[in-house]
């Protein structure tokens, strides 16, 4: 028996398909013959037993590539020397397994076993095994050991065939492989600019996508807007020597109320004028009556403000006709309606 189990061994170490086996836990099987010491046969402490065989189970877990553990129990039959029945008897015990290299299959045991054949005795026992992976997860293993005594003095040798089932997946028991770099993404393309108003701002720095591209925009892309002074012009004749408003240039006043209320945020003074007749400071007095005049039909009848309406008379100061004519008279005696405000607009290319 001796001599297959050394061969297998050696085969088996040599053996390419020989892997290793995974962590994990793991139950196996195997038949055993045990060669015993010389002295056995002859003293009757040892029952006369020679050489035997037997069958036995193991259950095992490794921790990791290098270390891992067992209980193990096996029914042994071993020959009379006396020529009488045979002995028979269970061994049981435990090990440690340690591999001898993290990619190989080779490992080193050694455990304590106690045998009930004979008078029974506790042994320690030292070998050698190999573990060879035949599928995903069953691998083939074979072992030889020697079985020293501790309470009596001998040394026996066992050698072991079987087979083991192992519940992790059968990934190998080596040395963690060097962390490969993870593959870069591809870069991506650099988007294209788009100005999709066309109003000379890429969209991505457009605050204003919906601009019309014939008025100029800002570094936002927000059409410019401009300031402009806006006016109207009132003319409304007086009678001479009259500050009342007559009703045909009422609509001339509504005209101004319309563009006050147009424009908000505007004010208007109404600037009265007379004619160069007359003495010049009543002329000054008049007019200003004539101002105030029209200054209340905006506030009373139009409902403008009053903050947002003033009014001045200037008399004779501001002449539109200097001929001293009565047609130069009927254009002096006049109102005038002096519009402030400004208006935004957009502001073209």
């Amino acid at each position: 028996m001796k001599r297959p189990v050394l061969v297998l061994l050696s085969a088996m170490t040599l053996s390419s398909a020989a892997l290793a086996v995974p962590a994990g836990y793991y139950i196996g099987g195997f038949g055993e013959a045990n060669f015993t010491d010389s002295k056995k046969d002859d003293k009757q402490r040892y029952d006369m037993i020679e050489d035997g065989k037997g069958l036995g189970l193991e259950l095992g877990y490794f921790y990791d590539s290098r270390w891992g553990g067992r209980v193990e129990w096996a029914n042994l039959d071993f020959d009379n020397a006396t020529g009488g029945s045979d002995v028979e008897g269970d061994r049981y015990g435990i090990d440690a397994l340690y591999r001898l290299s993290e990619e190989g299959p080779v490992y080193a045991l050694f455990g304590v076993k106690h045998l009930e054949a004979g008078k029974g005795h506790t042994a320690a026992n030292l070998g050698l095994g190999l573990d060879a992976m035949v599928t995903e997860q069953v691998s083939l293993f074979a072992e030889g050991a020697v079985y020293a005594g501790l309470d009596k003095s001998f040394t026996d040798f066992g050698a072991k065939l079987g087979l083991r089932y192992h519940f992790a997946e059968n990934t190998p028991m080596m040395a963690e492989p060097a962390p490969q770099p993870e593959p870069q993404p591809e870069p991506k393309p650099e988007p294209v600019p788009v100005d999709s108003d066309n109003d000379g701002v890429m969209d991505d720095e457009d605050l204003c996508l919906d601009s019309d591209p014939k008025y100029a925009v800002d570094a936002n892309g927000c059409v410019v807007l401009e300031s402009y002074d806006v006016s109207i012009d009132l003319q409304i004749p007086f009678a001479n020597n009259s500050a009342v408003v007559r009703d045909q240039y009422r609509s001339e006043i509504k005209r101004v109320a319309d563009f006050l209320n147009d424009y908000p945020q505007g004010e208007v003074e109404i600037a009265g004028h007379t004619s160069a007749r007359g003495n010049a400071a009543y002329n000054l007095d008049l007019s200003s009556r004539r101002s105030k005049a029209v200054a209340d039909i905006l506030v009373s009848d139009y409902g403008i403000a009053a903050e947002r309406v003033s009014h001045k008379g200037y008399g004779e100061t501001q002449l539109l006709d200097n001929s001293e004519t009565a047609e130069a008279d009927r254009i002096n005696r006049r109102i005038e309606a002096v519009f402030t405000a400004t208006e935004q607009r957009k502001k073209l290319r």
